[in-house]
């Protein structure tokens, strides 16, 4: 079995800009770069804290509900919903039984989510 998973070094160093994360205490602290974020990365910044969690047995599971995910990320259903669908069409998550979570073999796919975020903000 050929497993594709980030583990917790890749994934501090890709959220690194948008939130602090201490895994020793389980917590994590939004940076205002993290406001400025377009929306997937809104959301896929907190699916990675909570893999990083996962990984470090801070939290039995990784998956969150789409009304939750939208809630702690300060978006709304409406806005949220849709970008998190065209994340598990482009296999980036994945629903475990209507909670999302990252794909554990997309590590590929997600460096390309924050490579083109920052991409697109160095455009404006």
């Amino acid at each position: 079995v050929v497993r594709d998973d980030l583990g917790i070094p890749e994934i501090k160093d890709l959220i690194a800009p948008y939130v602090d994360l201490d895994l020793e205490q389980g917590t994590f602290q939004f940076k205002e770069e993290y406001d400025d974020a377009e929306t997937r990365i809104q959301l896929l910044v907190p699916l990675l804290v909570l893999q990083a969690l996962e990984q470090n047995r801070m939290t039995e599971s990784a998956a969150v509900d789409p009304i939750d995910l939208a809630e702690i990320t300060n978006n709304s259903v409406g806005k949220a919903y849709p970008v998190i669908r065209e994340l598990e069409q482009n296999g980036v998550l994945e629903n475990v039984n209507k909670k999302y979570r990252i794909d554990p073999n997309s590590s590929e796919k997600i460096h390309s989510q924050f490579e083109t975020s920052g991409q697109a903000e160095a455009a404006n």
